[in-house]
């Protein structure tokens, strides 16, 4: 009986640690941080204090837009 119980915690804690080691292994953790970042643009005559998510011409007046710097 105490080697049937043995080979139980055993097999126990090996399904444990492999559970662990993989659900730590998929979470790599991102190290660039523009990836998080959006870019954004607006109107250099600021007519328009609107952000747009991609370049274009400003609605307002025409201008093309600019990048936005990240604050």
């Amino acid at each position: 009986m105490p080697t049937l119980l043995k080979k139980i915690v055993l097999l126990t804690v090996l399904a444990t640690l492999s559970i662990v080691a993989t659900n730590c292994s998929s979470k790599a953790p991102k190290t660039d941080k523009q990836e998080e970042v959006k870019q954004r643009y607006k109107c250099p005559m600021k007519c328009s204090e609107q952000l747009f998510d991609k370049p274009g011409k400003c609605p307002s007046c025409g201008m093309d837009l600019e990048k936005v710097s990240p604050s």
